[in-house]
């Protein structure tokens, strides 16, 4: 359904414009009151002249085409006046979204509450959208009428169990408060839950033969509220490799989600025994999900994905990771790497700081220091996902041998077997980056 401000009163307007105009030229130009002959160009009345080949009052010529009309005419007042109200009411409705739109004006603040019924079934994702989000702001002012709050949050269900609809937001903060007011019963609302968490499960596409692989389970919640908040523990309830005997259950982790408008997922990972032989072979996984919510006794469900994914089991010293060969990208690296921080103690424990703006692809590295000797040692493994945003790695550790006085380098290179054992690392950049020049702090023993 259309919004009033963007149609109706715009349409009107516009209709009390153009009739006010229409009336006041219809007034002005006047009702004939007689069928005298009269001159055109200055209106003068020819009534009982006779023939005359010109106007006596303006000389106009009167033989030409035209040039006499026939009717006195008289201004009508009251219709110009008409006309003029008309004219200053559609000025006046048109001037009505004008300034709300300048000014921001709400215009579901003040509209009926039928009204915004209707509109929140609207198939239009902006105009049910505002009027949902209106719905909610009169709930958190003041409780609605139960029946419409309780249709309101049966629409909400249908729409969230709908895969072609289009989710808001405040459709799960008014189903959150429909069941507060006990209008959705528990088992409704752990459907809703249901459909809002979404679950995967991912693994490598390789794994060696006779190893172990990492699993993930990533959860976020989606189509819910702003405001749901309800905590879950994750698991498996069981996982088969191929044909080896099925593993299961492990032990839940807690998380929490706190709503559609929360950034972030949470990730749970465990390791997976692979089988003796190589081939291909399908990962057959049960993801448990018990559901909490904040001020319920108990769980409020226990939720069961379930997932087959194939793996590809391969021999010793097929490489699990592949190697991005972009020698391009090292100019992106090294201008992402903005801060470089190293310090060490006298007992030979050191502290590496790191932070990166600018990611042209996945890395896993392993970081070694090299000394003006020319000797490297390792002190870790960093690892970062491609992107732009900020990221900081800071870890201690401990150098086998004392460093020889002056600046160091940073060197990192690709780690394929640190990478394989990380969730989400199946290609990282194969290049090789050094940091000269960096200079090394020196702490005292704590």
């Amino acid at each position: 359904m259309p919004s009033i401000p963007s149609t109706m009163l715009v349409a009107a307007a516009v209709l009390l414009a153009v009739a006010g105009a229409v009336t006041i030229v219809l007034g002005w130009r006047g009702r004939r009151v007689d069928t005298h002959p009269v001159c055109r160009r200055c209106r003068f009345d020819l009534f009982g002249l006779g023939a005359t080949g010109r106007c006596p009052e303006c000389g106009a010529a009167l033989t030409r085409r035209r040039a006499v009309r026939v009717g006195n005419r008289r201004r009508r007042r009251a219709v110009i006046v008409v006309g003029i109200l008309l004219l200053l009411a559609g000025l006046s409705v048109g001037g009505v979204p004008a300034y709300a739109a300048a000014t921001g004006f709400n215009w579901n603040t003040i509209k009926p509450a039928w009204l915004l019924e209707r509109e929140a079934g609207s198939g239009d994702p902006g105009i049910s959208g505002r009027a949902v989000d209106e719905f909610l702001r009169r709930e958190t002012a003041q409780p609605m009428a139960a029946a419409r709050l309780g249709r309101l949050a049966a629409r909400g269900l249908r729409v969230q169990a709908d895969e072609l609809a289009t989710w808001h937001p405040a459709w799960g903060d008014l189903i959150d408060a429909a069941w507060r007011r006990d209008l959705v019963d528990d088992a409704e609302y752990a459907a809703y839950l249901d459909r809002g968490l979404v679950a995967t499960l991912r693994l490598p596409s390789r794994a060696r033969v006779d190893d172990v692989m990492i699993v993930a389970i990533t959860t976020s919640a989606t189509a819910v509220g702003r405001s749901t908040q309800f905590s879950y523990e994750v698991g498996y309830d069981s996982v088969r490799v191929g044909d080896l005997p099925e593993r299961g259950p492990s032990t839940l982790s807690r998380a929490t989600a706190s709503g559609a408008g929360a950034p972030g997922t949470s990730t749970v990972t465990f390791p997976v025994d692979t089988p003796d032989r190589v081939g291909a072979l399908t990962v057959h996984a049960e993801v448990a999900l018990r559901l909490r919510v904040d001020g319920l006794d108990g769980s409020v469900a226990g939720l069961t994905r379930v997932f087959e994914i194939p793996v590809e089991i391969v021999p010793p010293g097929v490489p699990l990771v592949d190697l991005i060969d972009d020698p391009a990208a090292v100019a992106a690296f090294r201008a992402g790497f903005t801060d470089i921080e190293f310090s060490t103690r006298a007992d030979n424990s050191c502290d590496l700081m790191v932070r990166t703006v600018n990611r042209p692809h996945p890395i896993v590295m392993a970081t070694y220091v090299r000394d003006v000797s020319g000797r490297e040692q390792y002190v870790t493994t960093i690892s970062f996902k491609a992107g732009t945003g900020v990221h900081g790695f800071r870890t201690m550790g401990r150098l086998e041998h004392e460093l020889a006085p002056g600046p160091v380098s940073l060197v990192l290179r690709p780690d394929t077997d640190a990478a394989a054992r990380q969730e989400g690392y199946e290609a990282i950049w194969g290049g090789e980056l050094v940091f000269e020049g960096v200079d090394v702090g020196r702490e005292a023993d704590e």
